[in-house]
């Protein structure tokens, strides 16, 4: 097992037991042990992303859960998980039109998931129903997997 596998299960393990700051300690460790690598696995550090995203948001932090949505969505564009995420992240900081656009990618990227995602594309549209956002700063965000 390589040593970021490891620090990753300590942060799924963390997690699982609701120590979302440790839980971001040891996805913290795992990223900058893969990001250290000569070739990454772009698929392993999404995953990091991904995780350490979730950790952010169940740590009431949207801002970096943001951040680390879209670090996921830049490693692994074609992964729902990321948009998701990033949909959610961006509800949470009140980023309607950003929130929307990432759970429509979502859902393109998911069969499987739609009822979830129908039901947070629904949630979205109903906290934004002018479809704006209560503030933007789009210098911050990547449509598709880009930066803007």
């Amino acid at each position: 097992m390589s040593v970021s596998g490891s620090n990753k299960e300590n942060g799924d393990k963390a997690f699982k037991t609701k120590n979302f700051v440790e839980a971001i300690y040891w996805y913290t460790i795992a990223i900058v042990d893969e990001e250290s690598k000569n070739e990454i696995n772009e698929t392993a550090i999404g995953v990091l992303y991904s995780n350490r995203a979730a950790s952010y948001s169940s740590s009431d932090r949207p801002d970096r859960a943001l951040a680390d949505a879209l670090m996921c969505v830049k490693h692994r564009p074609d992964w729902f998980k990321g948009y998701y995420r990033a949909a959610m992240a961006s509800d949470a900081c009140n980023l309607g039109d950003e929130a929307m656009e990432y759970v429509e990618k979502a859902i393109l990227l998911s069969p499987g998931h739609d009822d979830s995602l129908a039901q947070l594309s629904k949630r979205i549209a109903e906290k934004f129903p002018s479809g704006r956002s209560s503030h933007r700063n789009s210098s911050t965000l990547y449509s598709w997997g880009e930066g803007r």
